[in-house]
């Protein structure tokens, strides 16, 4: 695909990225001077001459599909020989890069399932498959967070089967489902097995099937399962293998089902006993011993750590050293050299704690054979040999004098005592450290769930404000009456939402529409009427190409009114009967396919009585938004063709709204439903 192309209306500032289908630029769209990612398709995909039908149904569709985790689609469009979307640009990178960065995680899988399932959710309840589940199809706003793209793509490319077409496989072979190598109708869960293929990646770095041909690749998700995690992500494994089920009646129904079972599995591992995944307390792990045991020793010591209470209770003590065997010629241990000789025991006692994991011997016969280890470990030769020399030698008479009581001594000197303190403040610190960290997983878990609810409960309240727009703007209530029309219920959108874009495409439709009515006024001559919308204009959209030069038609009217000829006037009235009647067909019920044809010959008859009619415009934009309805009235009829006919009207006149592109689209799969 050339650099040097040019797409009307935007300034290509420089190529974001390159795929088989479609090229990506970082793109100004001069209408507004926003930044946006301008995907263009791949010429190649026109020598399938359905295709642009295609593309332009599915693009238009996917424009009116509403979640903040789906990337919003401006403008579509056809520029030969290419076919372009403009979406909002995106500059925080994709999931792809994260991973190659080393920096996938739980907590990553965990980011963006909670963005992807309802979104996934709402698209599969309208009955759209994205197809193409990819880490490169997952962006991510500056914020962090993941939004998915390219929905409904992969479909308009699709022509109804898994195979190529234009040299390019449709779907990406590491994350297809079964059903979709095989071919067979898709639906919302081939999404969600693809998706747990992403989340094996982040969590592993690689996909789970890999070989030397995109074929072979497509055949392990056919037949082989999904390899086993490691070790340290073995909590995951049941989780992805019911998200990757081969049948898809075995996987997750839904993303909110797999939503929930994710909340499951970590609250379940966060409240579990923490002393199963802690490390030793750094006074055990820096023990001597442990350093020279075999990774499985270690690893089991590990999982044995709070049997180590009991432990000290079984190991025989040590002798205490009689006050009566020490001299003023051997200096009695201090406190610190008693520590030492704790951190040696403590050091012992992992060697009994591997004794009882890798031999059948009773805890009785292990702890007869303690004293024998502990002779025999290089840990008690030479964990103190202050000690060593002590107790050897035998014939050092008493000393005379003694500071201290000599049980107090004892008891300070008796080293299982020293190590089983050692060990309790060790274990005590780590549950405290333990527990303070779940408080805080749990708080952050607890505000991220709110922020959750708190998003869907604004993006729920944004879809009715958009829902009640669109029907304000079918009945004809563009701007007025104030406060209670579709311009009103955009503005609410924007206040929750600063820049969404239907909204702001909203906005500037309804002004457009005022924009055109008051060209209709000023052609006639009609200062009344472009004093009332002149203002309506400056309050949906103030700055408004037209607005300026309106104003200045309308202070020329003013300085030099001018009266209508007999005729004009005559020709005008005669317009006027004709767009009242259109009117009254629209409110006929039930609306059927001869209301509308009969509403719209009204309309003919009234731009032929003058062209510049005031009231065409807005009649126009009644029509478009009436046509549906007649097409619904005609299915409730089981009348499909009249349906169709209906529709083709629409499409000869260019009058094609996207939901009438949906529902012809349905018709043709045989799944419509009329309301």
């Amino acid at each position: 695909m050339s650099e040097s192309i040019t797409v009307p209306g935007y300034r290509i500032e420089r190529k974001l990225g390159q795929g088989g289908m479609a090229a990506v630029y970082l793109a100004i769209q001069q209408s507004f001077e926003r930044e946006v990612a301008l995907k263009i398709m791949s010429p190649l995909l026109n020598s399938d001459p359905s295709f642009t039908t295609r593309f332009m149904r599915e693009a238009r569709i996917v424009a009116h599909m509403h979640h903040a985790s789906i990337v919003p689609v401006f403008d579509v469009g056809e520029h030969k020989p290419y076919h372009y979307l403009s979406m909002e640009y995106l500059p925080g990178g994709d999931l792809k890069q994260r991973i190659l960065q080393g920096l996938g995680s739980p907590q990553l899988v965990s980011d963006v399932c909670m963005a992807l399932c309802p979104a996934l959710d709402l698209a599969h309840r309208k009955g759209f498959v994205h197809r193409d589940i990819k880490p490169e199809n997952i962006l991510f706003r500056e914020d962090g967070t993941p939004v998915l793209t390219d929905f409904g793509i992969a479909r308009a490319v699709d022509s109804g089967t898994s195979l190529t077409m234009a040299g390019m496989l449709v779907g990406t072979p590491s994350y297809m489902s079964p059903e979709q190598v095989k071919g067979q109708e898709l639906d919302g869960r081939s999404d969600l097995y693809s998706l747990g293929i992403v989340c094996y990646e982040i969590l592993t770095g690689t996909v789970p099937f890999r070989a030397d041909s995109t074929l072979s690749v497509a055949l392990k998700h056919l037949s082989e399962p999904l390899p086993t995690l490691p070790a340290n992500l073995a909590m995951y494994q049941a989780f992805l293998n019911k998200l990757t089920a081969k049948e898809r009646g075995e996987r997750f129904a839904s993303g909110s089902e797999i939503l929930k079972a994710l909340r499951h599995l970590e609250s379940h591992y966060r409240t579990a006993d923490v002393t199963l995944l802690r490390p030793l307390p750094e006074e055990l792990r820096s023990a001597p011993l442990l350093r020279t045991l075999p990774a499985k020793a270690k690893a089991s010591v590990i999982t044995l750590s709070t049997q180590l209470k009991d432990l000290w209770t079984r190991v025989p003590p040590l002798p205490k050293i009689p006050w009566s065997k020490i001299t003023p010629s051997k200096p009695a241990i201090d406190k610190r050299t008693a520590m030492g000789i704790g951190s040696g025991v403590a050091a012992l006692l992992l060697v009994a704690i591997l004794i009882r994991v890798q031999s059948n011997e009773s805890p009785e016969e292990q702890v007869a054979r303690a004293p024998a280890l502990v002779a025999a470990t290089p840990a008690a030769a030479t964990a103190s040999p202050s000690l060593r020399e002590q107790t050897a030698d035998s014939s050092i008479a008493p000393a005379p004098v003694a500071t201290a009581e000599p049980e107090a001594i004892a008891e300070e000197l008796d080293p299982v005592a020293e190590a089983a303190r050692i060990a309790q403040l060790a274990e005590a610190r780590a549950q405290r450290q333990a527990e303070r960290q779940r408080q805080l997983e749990q708080q952050r878990r607890r505000e991220a769930e709110q922020q959750a609810a708190a998003q869907a409960a604004k993006q729920e309240q944004i879809e009715k404000l958009l829902a009640s727009a669109q029907t304000l703007y079918a009945q004809g209530s563009l701007a007025l009456p104030s406060g209670a029309s579709a311009a009103d219920r955009y503005q609410e959108v924007l206040q929750l939402q600063p820049g969404q874009p239907e909204a702001m495409a909203g906005k500037q439709r309804i002004a457009n529409v005022l924009a055109q009515e008051a060209e209709h006024a000023r052609s006639v001559r009609d200062a009344d009427a472009l004093r009332r919308l002149i203002p309506q204009i400056a309050w949906v959209q103030p700055g408004h190409p037209k607005l300026v030069e309106l104003q200045s038609q309308l202070a020329a009217l003013e300085a030099s009114p001018t009266e209508l000829t007999r005729r004009q006037a005559a020709n005008l009235e005669k317009a006027a009967r004709h767009v009242a009647k259109a009117y009254e067909l629209i409110e006929r019920k039930p609306y059927d396919i001869r209301a509308a044809d009969a509403a719209t010959d009204e309309y003919d008859r009234a731009a032929s009585a003058v062209a510049m009619a005031p009231g065409l415009p807005l009649l126009k934009e009644r029509l478009i938004s009436s046509y549906p309805q007649a097409v619904r009235t005609e299915l409730n009829d089981n009348d499909t063709r009249n349906a169709l006919k209906m529709i083709n009207l629409a499409r000869k006149r260019k009058w094609l709204s996207p939901e009438l592109e949906q529902m012809e689209a349905s018709i043709q799969r045989g799944s419509v439903a009329a309301d």
